[in-house]
């Protein structure tokens, strides 16, 4: 049975672990999709003037990537002062 007092830092790591999928799986996805697109626009040719990704692509895998920092150091900090008052 776990101690009421860890339940809430235990869902905070399952979020950051939620949140760390998300953000390999929308990264490899988008960069995918995106790379892909651009072989099959160029078709043949070669590719000879430069391009740019939409800034908005990076907006969910940064999201992800600094929510599971966050999230991870907030249950840390709770899963340290569990620790603190349990061995004090």
């Amino acid at each position: 049975m776990l101690p009421p007092d860890l339940r809430f830092p235990s869902l905070l790591v399952v979020l950051a672990l939620t949140f760390d999928l998300l953000h390999y799986v929308w990264g490899s996805a988008a960069w995918g999709l995106f790379g892909r697109h651009k072989e099959r626009k160029i078709h043949g040719r070669e590719q000879t003037e430069p391009f740019d990704a939409p800034t908005w692509m990076n907006y969910p895998t940064n999201l992800f990537f600094w929510g599971k920092i966050v999230l991870i150091v907030y249950a840390y900090v709770l899963i340290g002062a569990f620790v603190a008052e349990t061995v004090m």
